[in-house]
Protein backbone atom coordinates (compact mmCIF):
# COMPACT_ATOMS: atom_id res chain seq x y z
CA UNK A 1 0.00 0.00 0.00
CA UNK A 2 2.81 2.37 0.98
CA UNK A 3 4.59 1.59 -2.26
CA UNK A 4 1.39 2.34 -4.20
CA UNK A 5 0.97 5.73 -2.45
CA UNK A 6 4.60 6.64 -3.09
CA UNK A 7 4.26 5.71 -6.74
CA UNK A 8 1.06 7.71 -7.17
CA UNK A 9 1.65 10.54 -4.71
CA UNK A 10 0.80 13.32 -7.15
CA UNK A 11 -2.53 11.71 -8.12
CA UNK A 12 -3.48 11.14 -4.47
CA UNK A 13 -2.74 14.78 -3.58
CA UNK A 14 -4.82 15.98 -6.56
CA UNK A 15 -7.80 13.88 -5.45
CA UNK A 16 -7.55 15.24 -1.88
CA UNK A 17 -7.41 18.86 -3.08
CA UNK A 18 -10.44 18.37 -5.35
CA UNK A 19 -12.41 16.78 -2.51
CA UNK A 20 -11.65 19.76 -0.25
CA UNK A 21 -12.78 22.21 -2.94
CA UNK A 22 -16.08 20.34 -3.41
CA UNK A 23 -16.76 20.44 0.35
CA UNK A 24 -16.05 24.18 0.48
CA UNK A 25 -18.33 24.86 -2.51
CA UNK A 26 -21.20 22.88 -0.96
CA UNK A 27 -20.75 24.77 2.31
CA UNK A 28 -20.87 28.17 0.60
CA UNK A 29 -24.00 27.33 -1.41
CA UNK A 30 -25.73 25.92 1.65
CA UNK A 31 -24.98 28.87 3.94
CA UNK A 32 -25.29 31.95 1.69
CA UNK A 33 -28.75 33.44 1.19
CA UNK A 34 -29.00 34.37 -2.50
CA UNK A 35 -32.05 36.62 -2.10
CA UNK A 36 -30.82 39.79 -3.88
CA UNK A 37 -33.22 42.02 -1.92
CA UNK A 38 -31.34 41.25 1.29
CA UNK A 39 -27.96 42.04 -0.27
CA UNK A 40 -28.75 45.20 -2.21
CA UNK A 41 -27.09 48.51 -1.58
CA UNK A 42 -27.88 51.65 -3.50
CA UNK A 43 -25.13 52.84 -5.83
CA UNK A 44 -26.47 56.38 -6.18
CA UNK A 45 -26.74 59.16 -3.62
CA UNK A 46 -29.99 58.06 -1.99
CA UNK A 47 -29.76 55.89 1.16
CA UNK A 48 -31.60 52.61 1.38
CA UNK A 49 -32.11 50.27 4.33
CA UNK A 50 -32.62 46.54 4.42
CA UNK A 51 -34.70 45.13 7.22
CA UNK A 52 -35.67 41.45 7.30
CA UNK A 53 -35.45 41.15 3.56
CA UNK A 54 -37.66 44.20 2.88
CA UNK A 55 -36.45 47.32 1.13
CA UNK A 56 -37.25 50.56 2.96
CA UNK A 57 -36.43 53.83 1.22
CA UNK A 58 -37.61 57.36 0.69
CA UNK A 59 -39.45 58.41 -2.43
CA UNK A 60 -37.29 57.35 -5.38
CA UNK A 61 -37.05 60.02 -8.06
CA UNK A 62 -35.93 57.59 -10.74
CA UNK A 63 -34.91 54.00 -11.38
CA UNK A 64 -31.34 53.75 -10.13
CA UNK A 65 -28.93 50.91 -10.66
CA UNK A 66 -28.22 48.76 -7.62
CA UNK A 67 -25.34 46.48 -6.70
CA UNK A 68 -25.25 43.01 -5.17
CA UNK A 69 -22.37 40.79 -4.15
CA UNK A 70 -23.35 38.43 -6.96
CA UNK A 71 -23.92 40.77 -9.91
CA UNK A 72 -22.47 44.23 -10.21
CA UNK A 73 -24.92 46.96 -11.22
CA UNK A 74 -27.50 44.52 -12.59
CA UNK A 75 -30.63 45.60 -10.72
CA UNK A 76 -32.98 48.57 -10.88
CA UNK A 77 -35.23 50.13 -8.28
CA UNK A 78 -38.63 51.12 -9.70
CA UNK A 79 -39.17 54.87 -9.63
CA UNK A 80 -42.93 54.49 -8.98
CA UNK A 81 -43.40 55.12 -5.24
CA UNK A 82 -46.45 52.83 -5.15
CA UNK A 83 -44.38 49.95 -6.56
CA UNK A 84 -40.77 50.47 -5.47
CA UNK A 85 -39.76 46.93 -6.45
CA UNK A 86 -36.32 45.72 -7.51
CA UNK A 87 -35.86 43.98 -10.86
CA UNK A 88 -33.13 42.99 -13.33
CA UNK A 89 -31.96 45.64 -15.80
CA UNK A 90 -32.84 43.41 -18.78
CA UNK A 91 -36.29 44.98 -18.42
CA UNK A 92 -36.97 48.31 -20.06
CA UNK A 93 -40.14 48.62 -17.96
CA UNK A 94 -40.91 47.48 -14.43
CA UNK A 95 -42.42 43.99 -14.82
CA UNK A 96 -44.92 44.70 -12.05
CA UNK A 97 -46.27 48.20 -12.67
CA UNK A 98 -44.99 48.71 -16.28
CA UNK A 99 -43.32 52.02 -15.40
CA UNK A 100 -40.68 52.88 -18.00
CA UNK A 101 -37.24 53.20 -16.46
CA UNK A 102 -34.09 55.16 -17.10
CA UNK A 103 -30.73 53.48 -17.37
CA UNK A 104 -28.51 56.26 -16.04
CA UNK A 105 -25.92 54.62 -13.79
CA UNK A 106 -25.98 57.35 -11.20
CA UNK A 107 -27.11 60.92 -10.68
CA UNK A 108 -24.68 63.26 -12.40
CA UNK A 109 -23.58 66.57 -10.97
CA UNK A 110 -25.90 69.28 -12.24
CA UNK A 111 -28.86 66.94 -12.66
CA UNK A 112 -31.23 68.08 -9.91
CA UNK A 113 -34.06 65.63 -10.58
CA UNK A 114 -31.79 62.68 -11.42
CA UNK A 115 -33.51 61.87 -14.72
CA UNK A 116 -30.24 61.55 -16.64
CA UNK A 117 -30.55 64.94 -18.38
CA UNK A 118 -28.41 67.82 -17.12
CA UNK A 119 -30.20 70.91 -15.82
CA UNK A 120 -28.55 73.06 -18.52
CA UNK A 121 -29.85 70.74 -21.25
CA UNK A 122 -33.34 70.66 -19.73
CA UNK A 123 -33.35 74.47 -19.79
CA UNK A 124 -32.50 74.41 -23.52
CA UNK A 125 -35.52 72.19 -24.18
CA UNK A 126 -37.91 74.06 -21.84
CA UNK A 127 -38.07 71.10 -19.47
CA UNK A 128 -38.37 71.23 -15.69
CA UNK A 129 -34.99 70.38 -14.03
CA UNK A 130 -36.88 69.43 -10.86
CA UNK A 131 -39.36 67.07 -12.51
CA UNK A 132 -37.97 63.61 -13.41
CA UNK A 133 -41.21 62.58 -15.13
CA UNK A 134 -40.78 64.90 -18.11
CA UNK A 135 -37.78 62.86 -19.30
CA UNK A 136 -40.06 59.89 -19.94
CA UNK A 137 -42.77 61.92 -21.66
CA UNK A 138 -43.19 62.08 -25.43
CA UNK A 139 -43.88 65.76 -26.02
CA UNK A 140 -44.19 65.60 -29.82
CA UNK A 141 -45.95 62.19 -29.91
CA UNK A 142 -43.47 60.53 -32.29
CA UNK A 143 -43.05 57.41 -30.13
CA UNK A 144 -39.67 58.45 -28.67
CA UNK A 145 -39.36 59.73 -25.10
CA UNK A 146 -37.80 63.14 -24.49
CA UNK A 147 -34.89 61.35 -22.83
CA UNK A 148 -34.23 59.11 -25.87
CA UNK A 149 -34.48 62.00 -28.34
CA UNK A 150 -31.93 64.00 -26.34
CA UNK A 151 -29.49 61.26 -25.35
CA UNK A 152 -29.77 58.89 -28.36
CA UNK A 153 -30.76 61.13 -31.25
CA UNK A 154 -29.10 60.54 -34.62
CA UNK A 155 -25.39 59.65 -34.47
CA UNK A 156 -25.34 61.13 -30.97
CA UNK A 157 -26.88 64.46 -32.08
CA UNK A 158 -30.17 65.16 -30.22
CA UNK A 159 -33.39 65.30 -32.21
CA UNK A 160 -36.13 67.83 -31.49
CA UNK A 161 -38.61 66.95 -28.75
CA UNK A 162 -41.17 69.48 -30.08
CA UNK A 163 -41.11 68.34 -33.72
CA UNK A 164 -42.84 65.02 -34.64
CA UNK A 165 -40.85 64.88 -37.89
CA UNK A 166 -37.52 64.90 -36.01
CA UNK A 167 -36.76 61.61 -34.29
CA UNK A 168 -34.06 58.87 -34.10
CA UNK A 169 -33.98 55.88 -36.40
CA UNK A 170 -36.99 53.56 -36.23
CA UNK A 171 -34.47 50.72 -36.00
CA UNK A 172 -34.30 51.51 -32.28
CA UNK A 173 -37.76 49.89 -31.96
CA UNK A 174 -37.04 46.75 -34.02
CA UNK A 175 -36.47 43.15 -32.97
CA UNK A 176 -35.12 40.66 -35.52
CA UNK A 177 -35.36 36.87 -35.68
CA UNK A 178 -33.38 34.85 -38.27
CA UNK A 179 -35.40 32.86 -40.79
CA UNK A 180 -33.86 30.13 -42.90
CA UNK A 181 -35.42 29.16 -46.20
CA UNK A 182 -36.93 25.73 -46.56
CA UNK A 183 -35.89 23.74 -49.63
CA UNK A 184 -38.44 22.87 -52.28
CA UNK A 185 -40.13 19.56 -51.65
CA UNK A 186 -38.51 17.75 -54.58
CA UNK A 187 -35.07 16.73 -55.86
CA UNK A 188 -33.88 16.08 -59.40
CA UNK A 189 -32.93 12.38 -59.28
CA UNK A 190 -32.22 11.19 -62.84
CA UNK A 191 -32.98 11.89 -66.49
CA UNK A 192 -33.41 10.43 -69.96
CA UNK A 193 -31.91 12.99 -72.32
CA UNK A 194 -30.66 10.91 -75.24
CA UNK A 195 -31.43 12.05 -78.77
CA UNK A 196 -31.80 15.51 -80.23
CA UNK A 197 -35.55 15.96 -79.71
CA UNK A 198 -35.79 17.89 -76.42
CA UNK A 199 -39.58 17.40 -76.35
CA UNK A 200 -38.96 13.71 -75.62
CA UNK A 201 -36.47 14.30 -72.82
CA UNK A 202 -37.70 13.38 -69.35
CA UNK A 203 -36.54 14.12 -65.80
CA UNK A 204 -37.25 12.02 -62.75
CA UNK A 205 -38.05 13.87 -59.52
CA UNK A 206 -38.41 12.47 -55.99
CA UNK A 207 -40.46 14.21 -53.30
CA UNK A 208 -40.24 14.25 -49.48
CA UNK A 209 -42.36 11.07 -49.33
CA UNK A 210 -39.82 9.37 -51.63
CA UNK A 211 -42.37 9.10 -54.41
CA UNK A 212 -41.02 9.56 -57.94
CA UNK A 213 -42.43 11.15 -61.07
CA UNK A 214 -41.16 11.57 -64.63
CA UNK A 215 -41.74 15.04 -66.07
CA UNK A 216 -41.21 16.53 -69.54
CA UNK A 217 -40.73 20.22 -70.39
CA UNK A 218 -43.96 22.06 -69.54
CA UNK A 219 -45.05 19.45 -67.00
CA UNK A 220 -45.92 20.16 -63.35
CA UNK A 221 -43.60 18.75 -60.65
CA UNK A 222 -45.84 16.95 -58.17
CA UNK A 223 -48.29 19.34 -56.43
CA UNK A 224 -45.62 21.99 -55.84
CA UNK A 225 -46.96 24.58 -58.34
CA UNK A 226 -43.54 24.42 -60.01
CA UNK A 227 -43.26 23.51 -63.68
CA UNK A 228 -40.29 22.21 -65.64
CA UNK A 229 -39.53 25.09 -68.03
CA UNK A 230 -36.36 23.93 -69.76
CA UNK A 231 -33.66 21.21 -69.87
CA UNK A 232 -30.13 22.18 -70.90
CA UNK A 233 -26.80 20.46 -71.21
CA UNK A 234 -23.96 22.62 -69.90
CA UNK A 235 -20.41 21.22 -70.10
CA UNK A 236 -21.78 17.70 -70.17
CA UNK A 237 -24.10 18.21 -67.19
CA UNK A 238 -27.89 18.47 -67.30
CA UNK A 239 -29.26 21.69 -65.80
CA UNK A 240 -32.98 22.22 -65.27
CA UNK A 241 -35.00 25.44 -65.12
CA UNK A 242 -38.11 25.34 -62.95
CA UNK A 243 -40.58 28.11 -62.19
CA UNK A 244 -43.92 28.77 -60.59
CA UNK A 245 -46.31 31.48 -61.67
CA UNK A 246 -45.30 34.92 -60.49
CA UNK A 247 -41.90 33.76 -59.20
CA UNK A 248 -38.33 33.85 -60.48
CA UNK A 249 -36.73 31.13 -62.59
CA UNK A 250 -34.68 28.64 -60.52
CA UNK A 251 -31.78 26.51 -61.77
CA UNK A 252 -31.84 22.92 -60.51
CA UNK A 253 -28.90 20.50 -60.43
CA UNK A 254 -28.93 16.74 -60.04
CA UNK A 255 -29.09 15.48 -56.45
CA UNK A 256 -29.12 19.00 -54.94
CA UNK A 257 -31.71 20.59 -52.68
CA UNK A 258 -33.35 23.63 -54.25
CA UNK A 259 -34.01 26.80 -52.24
CA UNK A 260 -36.42 29.51 -53.42
CA UNK A 261 -34.83 32.92 -54.03
CA UNK A 262 -35.11 35.45 -51.19
CA UNK A 263 -36.23 32.69 -48.85
CA UNK A 264 -33.63 33.40 -46.15
CA UNK A 265 -33.45 36.56 -44.11
CA UNK A 266 -35.20 37.72 -40.97
CA UNK A 267 -38.58 38.30 -39.45
CA UNK A 268 -38.70 41.78 -37.93
CA UNK A 269 -41.08 42.90 -35.20
CA UNK A 270 -41.78 46.61 -34.89
CA UNK A 271 -42.52 47.45 -31.26
CA UNK A 272 -44.04 50.78 -32.27
CA UNK A 273 -46.80 49.42 -34.49
CA UNK A 274 -46.76 45.81 -33.34
CA UNK A 275 -46.36 44.54 -36.93
CA UNK A 276 -44.32 41.52 -38.03
CA UNK A 277 -42.75 41.36 -41.50
CA UNK A 278 -40.24 39.27 -43.45
CA UNK A 279 -37.11 40.86 -44.92
CA UNK A 280 -34.95 38.80 -47.30
CA UNK A 281 -31.14 38.64 -47.19
CA UNK A 282 -29.34 41.60 -48.80
CA UNK A 283 -32.61 43.44 -49.42
CA UNK A 284 -34.00 46.82 -48.46
CA UNK A 285 -37.09 47.48 -46.39
CA UNK A 286 -39.23 50.46 -45.47
CA UNK A 287 -39.97 51.35 -41.85
CA UNK A 288 -42.75 53.84 -41.12
CA UNK A 289 -42.71 56.46 -38.39
CA UNK A 290 -45.86 57.77 -36.75
CA UNK A 291 -45.68 60.72 -39.16
CA UNK A 292 -46.00 58.31 -42.11
CA UNK A 293 -42.49 59.01 -43.44
CA UNK A 294 -40.61 55.99 -44.81
CA UNK A 295 -37.15 55.11 -43.55
CA UNK A 296 -35.28 52.86 -45.99
CA UNK A 297 -33.08 50.28 -44.27
CA UNK A 298 -30.75 47.59 -45.66
CA UNK A 299 -30.38 44.15 -44.11
CA UNK A 300 -26.68 43.25 -44.19
CA UNK A 301 -26.72 39.83 -42.60
CA UNK A 302 -25.97 38.39 -39.16
CA UNK A 303 -23.05 38.79 -36.77
CA UNK A 304 -22.21 37.26 -33.39
CA UNK A 305 -21.56 40.06 -30.90
CA UNK A 306 -19.66 40.17 -27.60
CA UNK A 307 -18.19 37.48 -25.40
CA UNK A 308 -21.52 35.65 -25.32
CA UNK A 309 -21.54 35.58 -29.15
CA UNK A 310 -25.14 36.78 -29.31
CA UNK A 311 -26.52 36.55 -32.85
CA UNK A 312 -27.68 39.98 -34.04
CA UNK A 313 -28.95 41.37 -37.32
CA UNK A 314 -26.83 44.08 -38.92
CA UNK A 315 -29.14 46.69 -40.45
CA UNK A 316 -28.17 50.03 -42.00
CA UNK A 317 -30.43 53.09 -42.02
CA UNK A 318 -30.17 55.24 -45.15
CA UNK A 319 -32.04 58.02 -43.36
CA UNK A 320 -29.63 58.45 -40.45
CA UNK A 321 -26.52 56.83 -42.00
CA UNK A 322 -26.16 54.54 -38.98
CA UNK A 323 -25.55 50.80 -38.69
CA UNK A 324 -27.49 48.99 -35.97
CA UNK A 325 -27.03 45.65 -34.23
CA UNK A 326 -30.57 44.33 -33.72
CA UNK A 327 -31.38 41.71 -31.07
CA UNK A 328 -34.14 39.10 -31.15
CA UNK A 329 -34.95 39.36 -27.42
CA UNK A 330 -35.54 43.11 -27.00
CA UNK A 331 -35.36 46.32 -28.98
CA UNK A 332 -32.74 48.99 -28.30
CA UNK A 333 -35.40 51.41 -27.06
CA UNK A 334 -39.01 51.04 -25.96
CA UNK A 335 -41.59 53.30 -27.60
CA UNK A 336 -43.72 55.59 -25.45
CA UNK A 337 -47.34 54.50 -25.73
Amino acid sequence: MKDFIKANLEKVMLIVVMAVLVVVAVFVVATVDVNPIELIKLSGSQPIEVVDGKVISGKPVKALRLETVFENRQYLLCRDETCNKVFHDDFRKCPWCKTQVDFAKEIEDGDSDGDGILDTVEAEYNMDPNNPDDALEDRDKDGFSNYDEITVGINGVPTLIDDPSSYPSMLNFIQAIPKKAKPLQFIYKSDQTSGSNKALWEVQFVDSRRKTRWVRVGGVIFASDYSLVDIEKVEGKVVLSVKKEGAELIKVYKGKYVYPPNGSGMVIYNNLGGKQEFVADDSKHNLLGLDGVKEVVDFRGWRRIGKEKVLKAIIFSRKTNEEFEIDSKKSILSPVK
